[in-house]
């Protein structure tokens, strides 16, 4: 049975209350959760093997699915909250030691309002930026479409991808993570952010393993270097092709930026030295 046209079979019991259902979807004699509801499309990106939903999923075999706790639907099925319920049920379905879970409790309810939601869930499970970003772009924001695909094609992680967005050496500021968060954020120039993007691309044709470029201390790194005075990009490009030996992604930024400083002042003379760190 689907959730787009679904008949509450016998075994689920309804314990209406004004305009909001009550349903326990029983496992064994209804079929998987999945069979019933859908997951919303506007909800932010969910690792499935992450440790809540690990946890979520130990706490039902123990204790089963409870009442209280139960996923909010509207009247299509689809979720409005609950998506991390919603894993850690599949996950159980899949597990032969499913323990005391027997089945979902779910709430129909078309009242339900998603941003308050969403906001009392940012309470509970701290959502990071790139839930904010993908979030707004869901929504049909197009600079956080753009955004998504810069970060998604490059290859990136999110702190680094952010550090070229934001033209700095760091993902963001608390002002500026309150602007992501709220759907307000502007990348302040996407000409340099792609240009710092390709310069680095190009560093990584130097690396024993050139994927290494994507590294979030690298990528920080040239972003630090681009604020220091006198730093010129095509001097450090052409000395780190003289000195590949010397250059190898490290697990510190600051010891990163030792590695670039020492190339990029190598058989400089001292009063045309930089200091990068």
């Amino acid at each position: 049975m689907n959730g787009n046209d679904v008949k509450v079979s016998k075994k689920v019991r309804g314990l209406g209350k004004n305009s909001v259902e009550y349903y326990f979807v029983d496992l064994q004699d209804d079929g998987t959760i999945k069979n019933w509801v859908k997951e919303n499309p506007e909800n932010r990106v969910i690792d499935k093997g992450c440790a809540h939903i690990k946890n979520l999923a130990n706490k039902m075999r123990r204790y089963g699915f409870v009442r209280e706790k139960a996923m909010v639907v509207d009247s299509k099925y689809v979720i409005k909250a609950g998506h991390h319920r919603f894993h850690a049920c599949q996950r159980l379905e899949q597990d032969e030691n499913k323990g005391n879970y027997k089945g979902a409790w779910i709430v129909i309810d078309d009242n339900f309002n998603l941003q308050e939601s969403t906001e009392i869930d940012d309470t509970v499970q701290k959502w990071g930026t790139m839930h904010w970003i993908v979030y707004h772009a869901r929504q049909g924001n197009g600079e956080y479409k753009k955004i998504v695909d810069f970060i998604e094609t490059s290859g990136l992680g999110i702190k680094a991808g952010m550090s070229l967005l934001l033209g700095s050496s760091s993902q963001s500021s608390g002002d500026e993570f309150i602007d992501l968060r709220e759907g307000r954020f502007k990348v302040k120039d996407w000409n340099m952010a792609n240009k710092r993007l390709e310069y680095i691309k190009s560093l990584g044709q130097y690396l024993d393993n050139p994927k290494e470029w994507k590294s979030v201390h690298l990528v920080t790194a040239i972003q630090k270097c681009f604020k220091v005075e006198g730093f010129d990009p095509d001097v450090l490009l052409h000395k780190i092709s003289k000195q590949t030996r010397k250059f190898r992604v490290q697990r510190r930024r600051k010891d990163m930026l030792e590695v670039l400083q020492d190339i990029y002042n190598y058989m400089r003379k001292e009063g045309s030295r930089i200091n990068l760190t």
